[in-house]
């Protein structure tokens, strides 16, 4: 009893989601209180499916951001929801709500107000994740299951494939057993159209770099 749960859905790195039913499922006679990330959810086909937002279970609390799909994470904008107002109080700091400035306040409502460039960017993305595959393929087998615009992809030489790609002009991030994993493995993003070029040459320089060693 207490214990608190924290899930993040989507999950970051690996891109998997857990969909509605199947979180919710996890709450039935389980003591504790489950908080969920999803930070990354709207990047889902269906976002709505995989949410728990408005549940009505009272031991769950879900964080959201704009900072991710939209890409506003200077504007430092969040939220947490909970259907039981003993949890929305523990989740208020004594201080009060995060002050925000009228710009950050202005952007945010523009883009969350905007279901035409919600809709564009959804297959946009979604475009550029299929492609993703194909892109990272040379360099090992992606994680598989991820539904949303990452992927990642295990490599033992994942700092000296970083360094590569990087010199390349291609930001990725290494991550290892400090962020739970059981093995060294490199995090890709959905590179935009005009980016696509830059990434296949950067994954080329990897497979000579590779072949030079071996």
């Amino acid at each position: 009893a207490g214990a608190v749960v924290l899930v993040s859905n989507p999950h970051n790195p690996s891109g998997r989601v857990v969909d509605r039913a199947t979180l919710g499922a996890l709450l039935d006679g389980r003591p504790g209180v489950l908080v969920v990330d999803e930070s990354y959810v709207e990047f889902c086909e269906e976002p709505a499916r995989s949410s728990l937002l408005g549940i009505e279970a009272g031991n769950v609390v879900v964080l959201r951001s704009p900072s991710k799909f939209f890409g506003l994470a200077g504007a430092r904008v969040g939220f947490a929801w909970a259907a039981d107002p003993v949890l929305r109080a523990a989740c208020t700091p004594r201080r009060g709500p995060w002050p925000l400035s009228m710009p950050d306040v202005v952007a945010v409502v523009a883009a969350l107000g905007d279901p035409a460039w919600i809709h564009a960017n959804h297959i946009a993305v979604r475009a550029a994740a299929a492609a993703l595959d194909d892109l990272v393929g040379p360099l090992g087998e992606p994680v598989s299951g991820s539904a949303i615009h990452i992927r990642l992809v295990p490599a033992p030489d994942a700092v000296r494939v970083a360094s590569v790609l990087r010199s390349h002009g291609v930001a990725v991030r290494v991550l290892g057993a400090a962020h739970g994993l059981p093995a060294p493995a490199v995090r890709f993003a959905a590179p935009l159209p005009e980016e696509v070029q830059l990434v296949v040459e950067a994954v080329d320089a990897v497979v000579r770099a590779r072949a030079q060693r071996s």
